[in-house]
């Protein structure tokens, strides 16, 4: 990258004004509160999800994971939660009041809200 650069005199000193430098130093800080602006809150746990993008480029707004395919339940009742966990859990370990650990996966656990499988 080429810098250019002009020479100034003002009141009889010799100034060098870097535009490039300039540019950088006005851009970054306005490019951080934009994207700032743009990316928003993640959800909290047990509030609503949407996801976009599938396998690799999939992403959610949640804070953790937004759990929105179908999961069975014990009693063999199939849901699709579509709602944001509050983190991976271990079979047995308990979750945050008001959720429970649950399958979402092959070895995957969740902890969801106690509404999506009651009975579990």
């Amino acid at each position: 990258m080429v810098e250019m650069s002009a020479d100034r005199v003002f009141s009889g000193k010799l100034y060098q004004v870097r535009t490039m430098e300039t540019s950088w130093i006005l851009l970054v800080p306005f490019l951080l509160a934009v994207s700032g602006f743009a990316c928003g809150e993640a959800r909290s746990a047990g509030e609503r999800c949407k996801t976009s993008g599938d396998g690799f480029t999939r992403r959610d707004d949640c804070e953790h994971t937004c759990v929105d395919w179908e999961l069975t339940c014990s009693d063999d009742t199939k849901v699709v939660p579509g709602v944001c966990s509050a983190g991976t859990c271990t079979s047995g370990e308990r979750c945050s009041n008001g959720f429970h650990c649950l399958s979402v996966g092959v070895v995957e656990r969740e902890c969801l809200p106690d509404a999506v499988c009651a009975g579990d």
